[in-house]
This record gives structure tokens, sequence and C-alpha cells, in this order.
């Protein structure tokens, strides 16, 4: 599954609705970011550790008119810049396989999640057999 039906399923397994505040950890330049606020009444935060990806999130944010639900900053999921406690949900799209530190990102994750948040991501995963096509 991918594209906006990979998104929805996230969506639906963090239980994001109209209102929900929402981060995106890894958030690139907030296709994720923009489609939760657009699609389903989110207020979204993405972090993002790249300067140049966060303005252009931004300013792909201002084009479409969602500069007041759908912003990335600029920080590491490492070491969020959000308060405890102020996310009803966390989502995260194909990127904690580049965090090196997951463990830390992750208890990131519970330090900003209210009592009864939710995360959800998808991410890569190492395949250990290779098809014999790739080998030879």
């Amino acid at each position: 599954m991918a594209g906006t039906a990979a998104t929805d399923e996230l969506a639906k397994g963090a239980e994001i609705r109209k209102g929900s505040r929402v981060a995106d950890f890894c958030a690139g330049l907030g296709g994720t970011v923009r489609y939760l606020a657009h699609r389903y009444g989110a207020d979204v935060i993405g972090i993002e550790l790249t300067p140049a990806r966060v303005a252009g999130a931004q300013e792909l944010s201002k084009l479409v008119g969602l500069q007041d639900t759908a912003c990335v900053i600029e920080g590491s999921v490492l070491q969020v810049p959000l308060a405890d406690a102020s996310m009803d949900a966390v989502v995260s799209q194909e990127a904690f396989c580049h965090v090196p530190e997951l463990r830390k990102a992750l208890t990131e994750a519970a330090r900003v999640l209210r009592k009864d948040g939710r995360l959800a991501f998808t991410d890569w995963i190492a395949n250990d057999h290779w098809p014999s096509m790739i080998l030879t």
C-alpha cells in the first residue's frame, strides 16, 4: 500500500479526526502534514531536521492555504521541540529507519503524547532473503 491510502491507514490507526493535535516525525517537505490537516481537519506539526525542507514545507503549506493548521518546524526527533503531553497522535511514514537512535525517538514520541495518545508509523524493514535474480 502506498500514497494517500497508506496515510489514511496511519490516520485510522492513530484515530485522527477534526481538531486532533498531531506531530509528524521526520516530516520532510510536509506532504503528510498537509494531507492530515486537509483531509481530517487535524492541527499538524511536522518535525524536520533539514532547514531547506522546513522552508520548502512552509512555502507549500502557505501556497495551499494550510499554514494555520499544517506547519513544519526545524528540530530533531531525538529532542522534539514540543511540550510534554501536548499531542493526541504522533505519526511517521517510512522514516524511522533513518533515525540513529530509534529508542530515543520513540521515548520522545511517548513524552509528547497525552496520556491516551497514539503512535502510528510505517517503516522499511530489512529482508533477510534476497531474490536469486538480484544476487546473480
